[in-house]
């Protein structure tokens, strides 16, 4: 009922719940890290989140996610073969502790500044919080 409410409120028309829900995210959390590092993160972003949430596509298994991300016109081998690589790897351990030591506890955390917003029912709360902040 919470997630109908949201959907309906923000008008997100092309939501669907994924059928493959839950799934195991370390492989597009991993390759989140790779598309940083080859600096086309938020196509990659974009493109999960629209396979994942409107094409309800199985994004833990890495042919599905090649595919989607070759359709999107990203190097989807290269991005998930990366997935593999030390330094991926080391780089979401790094950035996994930082949001443990900074106090967060779930998805979706926003912070600003030092004040933390925890859930997508805070987004207005996120919202008001810059909006002061701009003043």
């Amino acid at each position: 009922m919470e997630i109908r409410r949201f959907v309906e409120k923000h008008r997100l028309t092309k939501f669907r719940f994924n059928p493959h829900f839950p799934v195991n995210s370390l492989l597009i959390t991993r390759g989140l890290v790779a598309a940083e590092m080859a600096g086309v993160s938020q196509r990659y972003i974009e493109t999960v989140l629209a396979a994942m949430w409107e094409d309800g596509l199985k994004m833990d298994d890495p042919a599905v996610v090649v595919a989607t991300l070759a359709k999107a016109g990203l190097d989807g081998e290269k991005l998930v073969a990366r997935t593999q690589d030390d330094d991926v790897k080391q780089k979401l351990v790094a950035n996994t502790q930082a949001a443990v030591e900074r106090g967060v506890f779930g998805i979706p955390t926003f912070f600003i500044g030092a004040e933390m917003f925890f859930g997508k029912e805070r987004l207005g709360q996120v919202e008001e919080e810059l909006l002061r902040k701009a003043a």
